[in-house]
């Protein structure tokens, strides 16, 4: 019956400290204990398997937040007889780069631009904090002819943040 057999599977592994207990058993029944057992004695090491990971995955989600990375692309035609960089900022979301934007700043200015576009999303609308965005753009605006276009988060404010970013 179950209770001899699990008794019988349990002597068994205590008796040889089997690492794989699951080969001595028979019974479906006592196949289900013998497991229970195993997936106990290995629940640290998933633990700590498990801690691991998670930490690994917030190590590299705060590197790509925090990363800046310049694409760069060739347009070629006829009608632009000299050189003209566009450089275009998009979804900051409020992004901190430093006092004043500094480290954003510095790689824009770094890349020498005739223009720079930023194509909406300067701000978040879940955690808006207008100033950060304010800020960013007088600074890139020390740099060359600024232009901006609202997003989706900007389309989201109320009227009042609305006009307090667009009038800073």
């Amino acid at each position: 019956d179950y209770t001899k057999a699990k008794n019988k599977i349990l002597r068994y592994y205590e008796r040889t400290k089997s690492r794989n207990p699951q080969l001595v058993v028979g019974k479906k029944n006592t196949l289900t204990i013998v497991q229970i057992m195993k997936n106990k004695g290995n629940l640290k090491k998933r633990l700590i398997i498990c801690a691991v990971i998670a930490v690994v995955l917030v190590l590299f989600c705060s590197w790509q937040n925090n990363m800046l990375t310049v694409s760069e692309y060739t347009y070629k035609s006829d009608k632009i007889s000299e050189g003209f960089t566009i450089v275009q900022i998009s979804d900051l979301h409020n992004k901190n780069y430093g006092k004043k934007q500094k480290r954003l700043i510095e790689k824009i200015s770094a890349l020498e631009p005739d223009i720079i576009v930023i194509t909406g999303d300067i701000a978040d609308s879940s955690h808006t904090y207008i100033p950060k965005a304010i800020e960013f753009g007088e600074e890139a605006a020390k740099i060359t002819k600024t232009y901006y276009i609202s997003g989706n988060h900007e389309q989201r404010f109320s009227r009042k943040e609305f006009d307090y970013l667009m009038d800073g």
